[in-house]
């Protein structure tokens, strides 16, 4: 069953550079890059998977985390194009047998500044 994480990478050595990460999680299931450092992920992975993964392309004193969240759970500010993001992900029948569909990064709309 598929599951929601919000992950999260602290650039100390490695230079930031965000595609690096995009790329591994095109491998682990559908994701959106929230910030330089933050991404949301829904995968059939677990936490330690997607962690693992992830560490081996970082440099030794860089750090990531990878947390499992509830999005019905969830609140805060964030333009509508993330909610709706999570939300296509939560309609029962959305992704049949939990199976991600990737949507990768989705830039906001026409007008709507970050």
């Amino acid at each position: 069953m598929a599951n929601f994480f919000v992950i999260t990478v602290r650039w100390v050595d490695t230079p930031i550079h965000p595609p690096l990460i995009d790329g591994l999680l095109g491998l682990h299931g559908d994701w959106l890059r929230f910030t330089f450092d933050t991404w949301f992920v829904f995968s059939n992975e677990n936490s330690k998977q997607i962690s693992d993964h992830i560490q081996k392309a970082l440099r030794a004193n860089d750090s990531v985390t990878v947390m499992q969240m509830y999005p019905p759970n969830s609140w805060g500010v964030a333009p509508p194009w993330v909610w709706e993001w999570f939300s296509s992900r939560t309609k029962p029948g959305a992704l049949p047998g939990g199976v991600p569909q990737p949507s990768y990064y989705l830039p906001p709309p026409s007008g709507v500044t970050q």
